[in-house]
């Protein structure tokens, strides 16, 4: 457990606020902070207390994470393209391979995830990206499944683009970070299989 103390950004606003949460749990609201380890401490936290001002806490309820908890990946041997085409364009009878392909509409685009060298040629590309699949299925109702995973490679500075699907979760990492995200996964304690 740690505890952050924030000072206030406004003279209207108390002189600082005090978070206790665990220290596996990132806290910032854009102000600088300090950590202070605590003497004791020990258990199974369920909430952070916020001091608001003296004599009132705020307990905030977290919901039971799987942050602590370890997946497997599976790294796909693919090199992934990930395009956007205006609605307009969205003429999608092309071939976009047999593998990974995940097509998303909305009113202001059509994004597609497709094998690198079926990238429609009409399309914005950013190529380069390969694919690590959560071994499924997972529970529809799983909670932090993601936050496991993202979390781990944020805090290395490796950003990440994900893919939901029923079964299970897909994360693409650039190639050029793939060594760096797959050791960051493995001492963050996931299986990864290459």
């Amino acid at each position: 457990m740690r505890t952050l103390v924030a000072p206030s950004a406004s003279a209207s606003a108390p002189a600082s606020v005090s978070v206790s949460v665990p220290a596996s749990v990132s806290v910032s609201d854009g102000r600088a902070a300090t950590a202070q380890a605590p003497s004791s401490g020990t258990g199974t936290e369920t909430g952070i207390e916020v001091l608001i001002e003296p004599g009132i806490v705020y307990h905030l309820p977290m919901t039971t994470s799987t942050a602590s908890v370890s997946f497997t990946l599976d790294v796909l041997p693919d090199r992934f393209a990930i395009c956007r085409l205006d609605p307009e364009q969205a003429d999608l009878d092309r071939d976009l391979g047999d593998g990974l392909l995940s097509v998303t509409f909305t009113d202001d685009e059509v994004s597609v995830v497709c094998e690198e060298r079926f990238a429609p040629a009409d399309a914005e590309v950013s190529r380069g990206w390969r694919c690590l699949r959560v071994a499924g299925p997972l529970d529809l109702e799983a909670v932090g499944v993601l936050a496991a995973i993202a979390g781990a490679l944020a805090g290395a500075g490796i950003p990440a683009f994900v893919l939901s699907t029923f079964d299970t979760d897909h994360i693409l990492v650039r190639e050029a970070q793939l060594d760096p995200a797959l050791a960051c996964l493995r001492s963050a304690g996931h299986d990864v299989r290459e």
